[in-house]
């Protein structure tokens, strides 16, 4: 949106979307609401609909999908490492995992839109 008055309304309607939502309380202070089949942090709802909103798949994309605190950042090396062989073989001293972090080269899809 490009003026302040259209992405309040937007805000607005995301808002009373969200709030709209199957509600779960049980985990406190996590406020968790249903969404597309799935329990979701009442938080990130905002950045989900945005992802849904806009993004298309193609057949080349590859989603990693993880629990929280369950070796995300492994899976992200690992993933990385075997798409980009070519481009980067285990040898590659400029091998982009030797000097950063896999969250660097493998983004996560909600960060684009947040």
């Amino acid at each position: 949106m490009h003026n302040g008055v259209a992405a309040s309304a937007a805000d607005d309607i995301a808002e009373l979307a969200i709030t709209s939502l199957p509600l779960d309380m049980r985990f406190r202070p996590f406020h968790l609401r249903q969404y597309g089949g799935f329990w979701l942090l009442e938080e990130f709802l905002v950045v989900v609909l945005a992802v849904h909103s806009v993004f298309e798949p193609r057949p080349s994309d590859v989603l990693l999908a993880s629990f929280p605190k369950c070796g995300t950042t492994w899976l992200k090396a690992i993933a990385f490492s075997t798409r980009n062989r070519a481009e980067h073989p285990p040898c590659d001293l400029n091998h982009p995992l030797r000097h950063g972090n896999p969250h660097d080269v493998v983004r996560y899809l909600e960060m684009a839109f947040a």
